[in-house]
């Protein structure tokens, strides 16, 4: 049986409602998202939702979030393009560091280049979302990654540390 085909695209103000019913059968806080919805990102099988990631960004930082794929849907790289996609765009706009927060899926981030970061170092610019206000439990783990020196490695073709 053939996989359907998938359609990766921002979100526009017509998916909100969509949006959000996929974010809360999925398990992930809605608070703050039709703020923010011109920075998500969909994965769609004809009007079927079947991934979203987000952003919120905050001048030179900016918080990873509402990433979530249906189940049937895992392990096939639907979350990583989501997440490419938001990185790509938060680096475009000077995005210096995308932050997350993460109660299960550190490993999975760890493996895009994020690392575990001391909340008590959160900048203060995070700390007015809506994630950071208790939509997520405190216990959270907060994780970070550096854009800046994706940028620079980009433009001359070299891996950060090189």
């Amino acid at each position: 049986m053939a996989v359907p085909v998938l359609d990766f695209r921002r979100a526009d103000i017509g998916d909100l409602p969509a949006v959000l019913a996929f974010l809360l059968a999925n398990a992930r806080p809605v608070e703050g998202v039709a703020e923010h919805l011109e920075q998500f990102w969909i994965a769609a099988s004809g009007e079927k939702i079947v991934g979203c990631a987000g952003r919120e960004t905050y001048g030179e930082v900016a918080l990873l979030r509402s990433v979530a794929v249906l189940p049937e849907r895992r392990n096939q790289g639907i979350g990583k393009t989501l997440i490419e996609h938001v990185i790509r765009d938060a680096a475009s706009e000077r995005v210096k560091t995308l932050y997350l927060l993460t109660a299960s899926a550190g490993r999975y981030f760890e493996g895009l280049g994020f690392r575990a970061v001391d909340k008590a170092h959160a900048p203060k610019q995070l700390l007015v979302s809506a994630e950071f206000q208790g939509a997520c439990p405190p216990d959270d783990i907060l994780m970070a990654l550096p854009l800046a020196l994706r940028d620079e490695a980009a433009l001359f073709n070299v891996k950060p540390g090189t």
